[in-house]
């Protein structure tokens, strides 16, 4: 748990040196860059160095990278994904190096990627609200798919700057790692589309509706992927939990936090677009993605699981939107809000850790590489 809390507590220290030193000050910007540093290098690390935890997908990543190391391919997986370990098999025998590589070019992408998008002094709030509810599913366990992430958020950058041919060079080059990256190709046309506010609220309700009801189309999407041997075989689609159905507080927690989000957005996005004209495709773009992952998450949802393959390419803009909506505010409402979205994601976050703390196997206790090394 040690490496968790050290995280965590250079990232509250990020976030309030941003809110209280002065950024045009030279001495100020060099204390906050040495801050960011230390977060960026612990955040990499800590998935980087992890060693036989995140079980089992460990062990079968690790399994991948000695069959290539050995020259055995096995075909399931996606082509870039097997020559990237092909090619770190050249360079080494550890396996180790395949998670430390991943996680030095994936956390690389994302500190960039909100960089780009939230700016410099709200980059560490992103990193937070993404640290306490997606790290340790994307992280510590899926490689191949936090991989393709990464790629498709070069991608996106390319896309706010409407260059739409390498948006999509970026997609099916990520799906040579993740096959489920190829949904971008399908949102493409409305990606930039504005749906009206009232067509939003329409669709929301009646979503929440089925929630409540105990009614998913999810099964029957998975069930007709199933009898496609293409996807049964290269795309692992699982069904997490986390909703209203988990025996944890979180999962209340979970959804209440989801569903006030969802109708902040619905209420203010055409009001941040308004504030902030130069950023528009940039906080249109990220709405609608965050509008896509509510959706997914209710339409084929059944009492809060998820395709979770597919929705967690769009649950890493959760942080951008609430980035945006807390731009709108200022003085002591700003640091209100701060405060309660810090205490907010934290108690969710760390309740997450906490159940996982009592399942097994899992991410906690937090084991490293180099206690192995020394």
């Amino acid at each position: 748990m040690f490496p968790y809390i050290t995280l965590y507590i250079i990232i509250l220290i990020n976030i309030a040196l941003n809110f209280n030193l002065n950024l045009r000050d030279q001495k100020d910007i060099l204390i906050v860059k040495v801050f960011y540093a230390l977060m960026f290098f612990l955040f990499f690390l800590i998935s980087g160095l992890r060693y036989q935890i995140g079980l089992p997908d460990w062990f079968n990543y690790k399994d991948i990278f000695l069959s290539m190391s050995n020259g055995n391919v096995d075909d399931k997986f996606e082509k870039g994904y097997l020559f990237l370990n092909y090619v770190l098999s050249k360079l080494t025998n550890e396996p180790q190096v395949i998670f430390l590589v991943s996680s030095l070019f994936c956390s690389y992408a994302l500190f960039y990627f909100y960089r780009k998008t939230v700016g410099f002094k709200l980059l560490p709030l992103a990193i937070l609200i993404y640290y306490t509810s997606l790290y340790f599913n994307l992280n510590m366990y899926n490689v191949r798919q936090f991989i393709a992430i990464g790629v498709i958020f070069f991608g996106l950058i390319c896309l706010y700057d409407n260059k739409k041919v390498w948006f999509v060079f970026s997609v099916l080059f990520a799906s040579t790692f993740h096959t489920t990256a190829l949904v971008f190709i399908l949102i493409l046309p409305f990606i930039r589309v504005k749906v009206s506010a009232k067509f939003l609220v329409g669709v929301f309700l009646l979503g929440y509706l089925f929630l409540f009801l105990n009614v998913s189309f999810a099964d029957y999407i998975l069930d007709l992927l199933s009898k496609i041997d293409y996807f049964s075989r290269i795309i692992n689609l699982y069904m997490s939990m986390d909703g209203l159905s988990e025996s944890r507080f979180g999962g209340f927690l979970g959804i209440s936090e989801r569903l006030i989000t969802l109708i902040l957005a619905i209420a203010y996005r055409d009001r941040v677009i308004s504030a902030f004209p130069k950023q528009k495709d940039i906080i249109l773009i990220s709405f609608n993605m965050f509008f896509i992952y509510n959706f997914i998450y209710i339409y084929l949802g059944y009492y809060g699981f998820f395709v979770t393959r597919l929705n967690l390419y769009f649950a890493v803009f959760v942080p951008i939107v609430y980035c945006y909506l807390l731009s709108l505010v200022s003085g002591r409402t700003k640091v209100f809000f701060v405060v309660f979205i810090i205490f907010l994601m934290s108690l969710k976050g760390w309740m997450y850790i906490y159940s996982q703390s009592l399942t097994s196997p899992s991410f906690v206790p937090y084991r490293s590489y180099l206690e192995v090394l020394f």
